[in-house]
């Protein structure tokens, strides 16, 4: 498919597959993105529109860009960002969170913005480096390059790294849920960070998986937990 231009809703049972071109919804309506298929689009063009993404799933291989006004509402969708070169996104005013987000780059770069992930992150291959003050639920590296921010990240589910890398630089990790225990686990055997913060009432932060080592490189602090 090459460029395609919904002028009200979206729905795909099977797969879309759009390798050139450009995706554009119509400016200022409301978008439904439905089906329990996947859309693979090129480039996509949100306009200044609503878009409720349902529990669909998107995949984005080029640039992302909106208008000056509407909003994409993740819900319970997953988007998957797959570009083999340098990405763009919307900012936070427009693309405010995700629910999920996997980011499988063969190479190049996102933007830099805020990221806010309400349930699952993956990183799959490729590099990552979100904004201080970005927020995430579970965060699973596969492979690939997490760069922390030198400010702060925060993560209110578990943190499970299974191979690539973490740097951390001179950044902070806060987990802060007081809701749950949460997990620092995966299949690497020593995992370490900068500055490790805990805020977690009377719940705690478990070492699990193989990990046999994590270390703290400059600051440690436990504020509740």
């Amino acid at each position: 498919a090459n460029s395609w231009n919904p002028m009200i809703h979206w729905t795909v049972d099977g797969s879309f597959n759009q390798t050139s071109g450009t995706t554009t919804f119509s400016s200022g309506t409301t978008h439904e993105i439905s089906g329990v298929g996947v859309s693979q689009f090129n480039n996509l063009v949100t306009s200044s529109s609503t878009i409720n993404a349902n529990d669909h799933d998107i995949s984005i291989a080029g640039n992302w860009t909106h208008g000056s006004s509407g909003i994409f509402n993740a819900e319970v969708g997953t988007v998957l960002l797959n570009g083999a070169g340098n990405q763009t996104q919307p900012v936070t005013e427009f693309v405010p969170s995700f629910y999920n987000l996997l980011v499988n780059k063969a190479g190049g770069t996102l933007s830099s913005r805020i990221w806010t992930v309400s349930n699952d992150f993956e990183l799959i291959q490729g590099s990552f480096a979100p904004n201080d003050g970005s927020s995430f639920y579970n965060v699973k590296i596969t492979d690939g390059t997490f760069t922390a921010p030198s400010g702060n990240i925060n993560v209110t589910g578990n943190w499970t790294r299974n191979g690539g890398s973490f740097n951390h630089g001179a950044g902070k990790v806060t987990f802060n849920s007081t809701d749950a225990d949460q997990h620092i686990n995966g299949s690497q055997v020593a995992q370490a960070f900068y500055n490790l913060t805990l805020v977690k009432g009377i719940k705690k932060l478990i070492f699990s998986g193989s990990i046999a080592t994590v270390s703290v490189r400059n600051v440690l602090t436990m504020t509740s937990g």
